[in-house]
This record gives structure tokens, sequence and C-alpha cells, in this order.
């Protein structure tokens, strides 16, 4: 343990839980966020923002979602020719 410089004592840990997100695939998932519930289309993309913050730069979260982007543009051109395998 360190203390801090002007020798007070340090504060004790204490957990703060924010909640629980949990992708299911192709825009599925659930999520408790500080106490909410959210099932669905509205939980993968809470599930999504919470991903892109947590990258550590701009470049990455902009290669991420172009990613995102051209994967879910592919996945609906597919879709649409009813071939579920691209």
């Amino acid at each position: 343990m360190w203390r801090p410089a002007d020798g007070r004592a340090p504060q004790p840990f204490r957990y703060r839980r924010r909640g629980e997100i949990l992708g299911l695939g192709r825009m599925g998932a659930v999520a408790e966020v500080f106490g909410l519930r959210l099932v669905g289309l509205l939980a993968w993309l809470l599930e999504r923002l919470v991903h892109l913050a947590r990258l550590p730069d701009w470049g990455d979260r902009a290669a991420v979602a172009w990613a995102w982007a051209k994967d879910a543009l592919s996945s609906a051109a597919w879709s649409r020719r009813g071939d579920s395998n691209p």
C-alpha cells in the first residue's frame, strides 16, 4: 500500500457495481445498468456504445465502427439474396 503525498491514510477500496452487459450475437443482448434492465436491440446498441467508449483512442473507435458498418451492410446484402451463408 502507498500513502498519499500529503500523509493522510488512503481511502478504503469500495466496489461500485455499474451493471452488466452481455452481447448475444447479431443485434441481441441483455443488460442491467444502474438497476435498469434492457433486452434486445436497445441492449445491443448500449453494448456497442460501451465497447466503443472503452477503446483507447479515436482511431481504434473509427476502425471498429467501420468494421461493424461493413459487416452490417454485407450481412444485409446476403439476407436480401436469401442466402444465409455468405
